[in-house]
């Protein structure tokens, strides 16, 4: 039988500083034998353990920069066998695992760093099978997952921290199926659903907390089918909506909490068109829109509680296009032209009786052109260029009569010595 020969090797990083010592089988590299240890850039031992021809075996500890333990774990031939305890730096013990061949076996547990228990887990081949629990800070139980083969199978439940029940609903391989139950923090019941195979099935029902009923509905393979009705806390209606295959459909209206139509929409398309009114509470007509694939579309009006008109914009693609015109008391103050949601040309602004007080010219939502500002008499009360969001070139300054008053000349924004008249 040939002799076993031992070779020490020390390596080291890149600067020089001790990195690791141990030994090798007949200059194997890859059969370290004997004791071993790993050194931190500081020269702080990280790692010690014990290999046998290439394998480790016995107790393997990972340390923090401070010298206190990290991580103790067991080793047989090479694989994880028995607990293993991971560590924080004021050394309590923040979880525990089982291992079996290295593979999870048996109960894990997690631990904060004062040490109280924060979840506990079954594992049997590497997947969790059994109960797991989660906990809070006062060592009462937060959720219970029942699992099999890895997945939630059964009844799961989650908790308050007072202990009322939060949540309860039925897995079956994974899935949601059967019944399933919210509630507020006193135990009232919030809401309830039927799940079959992961979809929400049947009457879905929503409470306020006072117990009031704060919604209803039909689910038909995960989508609602039908009326979906809720209410205001006193039980008033809030809204009447009506679904197709989960989306929207036909004439669909919200409520203010005193009956009078809110939001009057109808739909189409699978909900990704509309036309939808908007009203104020004395029921005058406050917007009207229009949806095309769910975005933006068409002419947008805008009015006042008093009804006076407010705004009249148009979308293309879900983006403003062409002139957005802006009004105060009924009477236009600004008008903005857009390009695929962009300002870009002429830009006016208005004074009371309608007159141009401000001319100017976007590009790419940027001021770039002529701007021209005006006194109410139709004077000119400045004027200059823009280039890229500033003022470039000489702007005049007038007084009401139409005198020059200055001459501001500008590079880029910076405004250069100027002349007095």
């Amino acid at each position: 039988m040939k002799s076993q020969e031992l070779q020490k090797v020390i390596t080291y990083y890149e600067k020089g500083q001790l990195k690791e010592e141990y030994q090798i089988l007949n200059n194997d590299s890859s059969k370290i034998d004997g004791e071993y240890k790993m050194y931190d850039l500081s020269g702080n031992v990280i790692i010690t353990g014990f290999f046998e021809e290439g394998r480790k075996n016995g107790t393997f500890k990972n340390y923090y920069a401070d010298g206190t333990l990290q991580r103790v774990t067991n080793y047989e031939n090479n694989l994880r066998q028995g607990t293993t305890r991971i560590y924080a730096i004021g050394g309590a013990i923040i979880q525990e695992a089982a291992f079996e061949n290295d593979t999870l076996a048996g109960q894990i547990k997690l631990f904060d760093e004062e040490g109280k228990i924060k979840s506990t887990t079954i594992f049997k081949n590497g997947l969790p099978t059994g109960p797991v629990f989660d906990y809070y800070e006062n060592g009462k139980v937060k959720e219970e997952i029942i699992y099999k083969n890895g997945k939630p199978n059964g009844r799961t439940r989650h908790y308050y921290e007072n202990g009322h029940l939060k949540l309860e609903a039925e897995y079956i391989n994974g899935l949601l199926d059967g019944q399933y139950k919210t509630y507020y923090p006193t135990g009232q019941l919030e809401m309830e659903i039927l799940n079959e195979r992961g979809n929400k099935s049947g009457t879905l029902k929503t409470y306020h907390a006072n117990g009031q009923l704060k919604s209803t509905g039909t689910y038909e393979k995960g989508g609602l089918q039908g009326d979906f009705l809720s209410y205001y806390p006193d039980g008033t209606i809030k809204n009447k909506l009506n679904y197709k295959d989960g989306h929207q459909n036909g004439k669909n209206l919200e409520y203010y909490d005193d009956g009078q139509i809110k939001t009057e929409s109808n739909y189409s398309n699978y909900g990704r068109d509309a036309i939808i009114k908007d009203y104020s509470t004395s029921g005058r007509l406050r917007a009207q829109k229009s949806l095309k694939n769910e975005l933006p579309a068409g002419t947008w009006t805008i009015w006042e509680d008093n009804g006076d008109l407010k705004q009249i914009e148009n979308y293309q693609h879900g983006k403003l296009e062409g002139i957005k015109t802006a009004y105060h008391k009924g009477k236009k103050i600004i008008e903005t032209n857009y390009l695929k949601g962009r300002k870009s040309g002429q830009a006016l602004e208005y004074f009371s009786n309608e007159t141009i007080h401000v001319s100017k010219i976007y590009e790419f939502d940027r001021l770039h052109g002529t701007f021209i500002k005006y006194y109410k008499n139709g004077k000119i009360e400045c004027e200059g260029d823009y280039v890229r969001n500033k003022k470039n070139g000489t702007w005049k300054f007038f007084d009401k009569k139409g005198n020059l008053k200055e001459k501001v000349i500008y590079e880029m924004g910076e405004k250069l010595p100027t002349e007095s008249h």
